[in-house]
């Protein structure tokens, strides 16, 4: 995929993405093996020490070239490690202490092993509780 056919395919799944899911905090996913690209809704990301991972928009070109789109539902599922997400410079929300959460949680005995089940709400919020660490 060349740069304009990557600028296309952005413009159109925002349009797409502003008009089914309105809201203005998202992460962008670009996919090179399957050449797509999906905007993910994050509606508490700049509050929220590990945001939520909301309902997304997936877009992709057919063999038409023409772009198909895809929606995909929230599985209350959560992401870690905001900062790796935006630029130093980002005022949404503290950068230093987002970097210092991550190093809190990741002294949890185990989190090496508990990997493939932090990435869901309900798991994580109990782990946190377990471990004495703020939600």
């Amino acid at each position: 995929m060349n740069e304009d056919d990557f600028d296309n395919l952005y413009a159109n799944a925002l349009c797409f993405y502003e008009d089914m899911i309105d809201e203005s905090h998202y992460v962008l996913k670009f996919d090179k093996r399957s050449q797509s690209i999906s905007i993910i809704s994050s509606p508490d990301w700049d509050v929220r020490n590990e945001p939520t991972v909301g309902h997304s928009i997936h877009a992709k070109y057919n063999e038409d070239g023409d772009i198909d789109y895809k929606t995909v539902s929230g599985k209350n599922q959560v992401y870690h490690n905001k900062w790796q997400f935006v630029q130093p410079t980002y005022t949404g929300f503290n950068v230093k202490a987002a970097q210092l959460r991550t190093l809190q949680w990741n002294k949890i005995p185990n989190i090496k092993q508990l990997k493939s089940k932090i990435g869901y709400r309900q798991f994580w919020n109990q782990l946190l509780k377990e471990n004495g660490l703020p939600l």
